[in-house]
């Protein structure tokens, strides 16, 4: 019995030594992936697959999209949100901020950047 099984434990261990010299000599060949030729197309800038559909105007977006859409990090828009400057909707466990809530945002952000608007003040010289 050990005699067989020293023999197939050398049978074996010389075929894969033999597989491994034989796959060295040989070039590596990329194989196809396969998808069909019409979805290697479909990739968009960041090699990700895209739709063919149209993407969708979003009504409320998550925090990491809403983060992602207002340029901030999710850090600072939780801040916001425990402060009530961005008001959010619940569904389930789910947190989601309406598109509307963000622009808002935005434009009283846009509105606190500029200077108040001052009465033009006459000098005591003009008459």
């Amino acid at each position: 019995m050990k005699d067989q099984r020293q023999v197939r434990r050398r049978t074996r261990t010389h075929q894969s030594a033999t597989c491994l010299r034989h796959r060295a000599s040989v070039p590596e060949v990329k194989t196809m992936t396969h998808e069909p030729r019409s979805a290697m197309h479909d990739l968009d800038a960041e090699g990700r697959r895209s739709s063919r559909t149209p993407p969708v105007d979003k009504l409320a977006y998550s925090v990491r999209e809403a983060a992602q859409a207002v340029a901030i990090s999710r850090s600072r828009l939780y801040e916001l949100i425990g402060a009530g400057e961005i008001k959010i909707l619940k569904d389930g466990a789910r947190t989601l901020i309406r598109k509307t809530e963000l622009e808002a945002y935005l434009h009283r952000l846009e509105l606190a950047d500029q200077p108040p608007l001052r009465a033009r003040s006459r000098s005591p010289n003009r008459p």
